[in-house]
């Protein structure tokens, strides 16, 4: 990363003289330079949306990275931002969209990722604030990913399953209810296995956090959609609460499951988190991240 941020300075004092002499059309092809240096994971910039912007005044550049820190043409540091919470309705406040490449795969896949919370580098694998997206897909549906990823989406489970696959990562599941309360379950060791495996969710580590743990008791069950049935219920638990979900016989929480808002006489057919807001509760928002 130092020798980044120093490659990123010298080209960025170049462009500053370029500047000087040309104008602000140097602007555009500055940005354009420093962006092919771009790793294209979420811990490296990418400046149209971490900023390249003159300092006129002064004729100093200044790069912002997704850790936080930045560096001037005029060799000063500046130290990183305080960490900003993320924002309770589950927009893209302070996160950027990058294309990820992962060893071994040819493809490349938009993601995004949020640079602020927790010290950065989390990769946003579902994330539902409108509630005008159906989550109650089939198995193709959910091996590929779906939405918008400026909206709700689901990010894919073969991606899921490249990312987790080499090592356990954090994942934290980030929830808000109507009444704007926030909770946070956080497990320290994720891992997804792959589809010989059924996309099994292998690994959860340790829990921690506010909103309670409502996930530990399905490690090791096998992903479920509404035409694959790999649950231990008799019948189908996908078909019963309306999601794609690591489903045992069934749930304590069902964060795909139907977007309703608030208090309902339906049992645990919603996106739920039973120990934050129990079985009869539609969620607000929710927000499953990878630190990646």
């Amino acid at each position: 990363m130092v020798k980044f941020k120093k490659l990123v300075l010298l080209v960025a004092s170049i462009f500053v003289l370029l500047y000087l002499i040309n104008g602000e059309s140097c602007d555009r092809q500055m940005v354009e330079q420093i962006e092919m240096m771009d790793r294209h994971d979420c811990q490296k910039p990418n400046l149209d949306v971490l900023l390249a912007q003159y300092i006129k005044d002064r004729a100093v550049v200044e790069v912002k990275f997704s850790d936080g820190s930045s560096v001037t043409s005029n060799g000063s540091q500046i130290p990183p931002m305080m960490e900003q919470p993320p924002s309770n309705d589950g927009s893209q406040q302070n996160r950027t969209v990058h294309m990820l490449k992962i060893d071994g795969i040819d493809d490349e896949f938009l993601v995004l990722c949020d640079n602020d919370y927790e010290g950065g580098g989390w990769l946003v694998i579902q994330n539902r604030f409108k509630g005008l997206l159906d989550f109650y897909r089939n198995w193709t549906d959910y091996k590929a990913g779906f939405g918008d990823i400026n909206e709700d989406f689901w990010i894919g489970n073969e991606l899921i399953h490249q990312i987790s696959k080499e090592k356990p990562r954090e994942i934290h599941f980030l929830l808000s209810d109507w009444e704007d309360k926030t909770g946070v379950a956080k497990y320290s060791g994720f891992q997804m296995g792959g589809e010989a495996e059924m996309y099994a969710l292998k690994s959860l580590g340790s829990y921690s956090g506010t909103a309670g743990d409502s996930l530990l008791r399905n490690v090791g069950q096998k992903f479920s959609t509404k035409d694959r049935d790999n649950d231990a219920y008799e019948g189908s638990c996908s078909h019963l609460y309306f999601g794609g979900w690591w489903y045992d016989k069934c749930h304590l929480a069902n964060l795909n499951g139907k977007y309703v808002k608030g208090a309902v006489s339906d049992y645990a057919t919603m996106m739920c988190w039973s120990s934050f807001r129990g079985f009869n509760y539609g969620l607000k928002t929710s927000r499953i991240m990878v630190r990646y």
